[in-house]
């Protein structure tokens, strides 16, 4: 028995081919994958799925549904998103010297064995970014990122990449090196909890990315008329805000967004009341917010302590705010065009009603620039890119398959979109 996957090295969002040779007719065999790790965290996971040979001694995962397994139908890459979590921890470093882009790939084992006792191993690796990718520490003007570009490259559209209410950079710099990896040279941002940078998400200052966003203009990979930012969940949010803000930004890419301004850092204090703070500033003034009440600020709490969802806690704030129009993000003034990512099933605030209000004001406001509107039904929080885990559904909802579809379909889709730009 031969187990034969091709390529073994490919990007994380690319497919390969997986299947098995030297099997009897209608031999049961059962395939099982495993990963012990992903660039900033360690990570445990594993799946399977139980096939019947062909009447060529054959199974081929492109073409054959699993008997068993931790997915159905025919997938040829349903044992990666499928994967059960048994145990996932980032990395805690705030220093950005110890946060190597290491490892830049996901190891993955897979293991075959048959009825008869056969077995058959082959090992690939996942990568995160191109070998061809440079990345480069940014600690100057303040800012603290990471870069990832490719030499020589003729200037193309630059990213900013936000993560969101996690803070560091774990999260958007998986991010920037695939955008790098498709020619789109790409900075990720750390805005709190990191090296100098604040504590808390509390007024951060708006300036901080107006920074970046000119660091990135001037490196000579990007071009200066180019500029891109992309976020995810409160790097969503704050992705509208600074296109509305900053006119040199050219296009914002927002998945999981907000349509407002919403509250950053919740301070316990005495007698169960609670100090609340804007989560961004703008020239030395905290931004309007929606506010919430010291009960909804007890009962988060208490969500994130039983990782229980929080999205209603939001939509009664945005229900009960009466001045909506101050704290709702004026996005017709982004100069440039626009792509949103919403689903239904979103655990921490309600990313279907904010798309569907940023969809009416622009369409009301004659926004003259693209806009694109990807929505998903029963999916959650967590729409990134494809062929990685999508069963953690505590505190991010969805369905593992739906979540698989919507990020596999918005992800190229986004690459898609970031091309059709640059090409204008």
């Amino acid at each position: 028995m031969e187990l034969i996957v091709e390529p073994d090295t490919a990007l994380v969002d690319q497919k390969v081919s997986i299947r098995m040779t030297g099997l009897e007719p209608g031999e049961q065999v059962t395939l099982r994958a495993a990963m012990t790790e992903m660039p900033g965290a360690v990570y445990e996971a594993e799946s399977f799925a139980t096939f019947i040979a062909g009447v060529n001694g054959e199974v081929h995962l492109d073409q054959q549904a699993p008997v068993a397994g931790t997915y159905s139908g025919v997938d040829p890459m349903g044992l990666f998103w499928s994967m059960k979590v048994s145990h996932v921890r980032y990395s805690m470093t705030r220093k950005l010297d110890q946060l190597t882009f290491v490892p830049a790939a996901s190891g993955i084992m897979l293991s075959a064995e048959s009825a008869k006792g056969r077995v058959a191993k082959a090992n690939l690796q996942r990568e995160y970014v191109s070998s061809k990718v440079l990345v480069q520490d940014v600690k100057e003007h303040g800012l603290v990122g990471k870069y990832f570009y490719l030499p020589d490259q003729p200037p193309a559209q630059g990213v900013l990449v936000l993560g969101g209410g996690e803070g560091g950079l774990a999260s958007s710099m998986n991010y920037a090196a695939l955008f790098a990896s498709y020619g789109f040279p790409s900075l990720a941002l750390a805005y709190f909890r990191f090296e100098h940078l604040p504590e808390h998400l509390q007024e951060i200052p708006l300036e901080y990315f107006y920074q970046a966003i000119e660091w990135l203009r001037h490196r000579q990979e990007v071009r200066p008329d180019r500029n891109a930012v992309f976020g995810r969940s409160k790097g969503a949010e704050l992705s509208l805000i600074l296109g509305t803000v900053f006119p040199e930004i050219g296009c914002v890419i927002a998945s999981s967004p907000s349509s407002t301004a919403c509250i950053g850092h919740i301070e316990p204090g005495a007698d169960h009341s609670y100090r609340r703070y804007s989560s961004w500033s703008y020239q030395g003034k905290a931004l309007p917010y929606v506010e919430w009440t010291n009960e909804q600020c007890e009962e988060a709490l208490n969500c994130f302590k039983t990782y229980k969802r929080i999205d209603h806690i939001h939509k009664a704030a945005f229900e009960q705010c009466d001045r909506l129009e101050e704290v709702t993000i004026p996005v017709e003034k982004i100069a440039g065009p626009i792509l949103i990512i919403t689903s239904t099933d979103d655990h921490w605030w309600p990313a279907e009603l904010h798309g569907e209000r940023i969809a009416a004001r622009l369409k009301a406001k004659g926004f003259s620039h693209k806009f694109e509107h990807l929505h998903y039904e029963d999916t959650g929080h967590l729409v990134r890119y494809p062929y990685i885990p999508t069963t953690q559904l505590s505190m991010n909802g969805g369905t593992p398959f739906n979540n698989y579809i919507a990020s596999l379909e918005s992800w190229n889709r986004i690459k898609q979109f970031l091309m059709e730009i640059s090409d204008e």
